[in-house]
């Protein structure tokens, strides 16, 4: 008899056991993340963020992923994935959902992760002093200008140059071009250029082509000196810039290119503007008319 309700107290287990289980695979249904970058390299100061996109089937039940630093005094991460480079080392980023784990490793060093040909172009001018095929923070620092620079890309990450132009502290005039290929992890591109305590004269050309979609975040701040502001954004597809200028107070001239144009309204807060002029334009490069927010003197 003891045997038989030891083998029907086994049998009860197992059933509960069975159900329990059915119930957690049935409601943890989700596939993977993959990162735009499965390592990012970092200088102190920086921001940057991890981009990634969810592969698989992801039930609409399935929480977001979360995520924490392994250790914040090197790399601080905020909930939507922003990451800020505090001090030298290695750490890793962890996302989570449920009890499984993603890791984005962040290395922080005082080297510019920049592309060659904008390391060959700096070298060629004599920047590079360690002759070692690398910009330092020492280095950039003595730039004074990038004139005539262009970089077209199909890379996870073609705005990070965008993004480094905050580490050439000196800088004076700047005037780029950058053009990519499609990419999800590019949609929506928040770019911010600002701190540069020198810099009066901002020229930077964005093109997009292969049938993309474009929806760029260009956020100019803090840039005390600047006077001149150039903006062109170009694409074979629908596109809309949004344009966010804060203390640029010595700002005098603005002039936009887009197809379309969502968001000016902040340039009205800038006290020394007398021009900002918006050319709008169709897929094919053609200008469809000009207007001029301020008056020319």
């Amino acid at each position: 008899m003891k045997n038989f309700f030891r083998l029907l107290l086994c049998v009860a287990c197992a059933y509960v056991m069975a159900g329990c289980e059915k119930e957690e695979t049935t409601a943890r249904k989700y596939g993977n993340l993959i990162f735009s970058s499965d390592t990012i390299t970092l200088v102190p100061d920086e921001t940057s963020t991890i981009n990634y996109i969810k592969s698989g089937y992801w039930e609409s039940t399935t929480p977001e992923p979360t995520c924490m630093s392994l250790d914040e005094s090197i790399v601080s991460v905020d909930e939507n994935g922003n990451i800020t480079a505090n001090n030298f080392g290695e750490t890793d980023i962890v996302y989570s959902v449920y009890d499984t784990k993603w890791k984005c490793h962040i290395v922080v060093t005082d080297i510019l992760q920049l592309e060659e040909d904008l390391i060959n172009y700096l070298k060629e001018r004599g920047f590079d002093k360690n002759n070692d095929n690398k910009i330092s923070l020492e280095e950039a620092a003595e730039v004074d200008s990038i004139i005539d620079f262009g970089r077209v890309t199909d890379e996870k990450d073609p705005f990070k140059f965008l993004n480094n132009i905050n580490f050439f502290k000196n800088i004076i005039y700047v005037e780029v071009y950058v053009g990519f290929l499609y990419d999800d992890f590019l949609k929506k591109t928040n770019i911010t250029i600002g701190k540069l305590q020198r810099c009066d004269h901002l020229y930077i050309y964005i093109s997009a082509w292969d049938d993309i979609e474009f929806y760029p975040t260009l956020n100019i701040v803090d840039m005390p000196t600047l006077k001149t502001l150039f903006i062109i954004t170009h694409t074979d597809k629908s596109s809309w810039l949004r344009l966010n200028v804060e203390n640029c107070h010595a700002l005098e001239k603005v002039s936009i290119g887009t197809p379309v144009m969502h968001s000016i309204s902040n340039l009205i807060n800038e006290p020394n503007l007398k021009s900002c002029s918006i050319y709008y334009f169709n897929d094919n490069g053609e200008e469809l008319f000009y207007e001029s927010h301020v008056d020319e003197e």
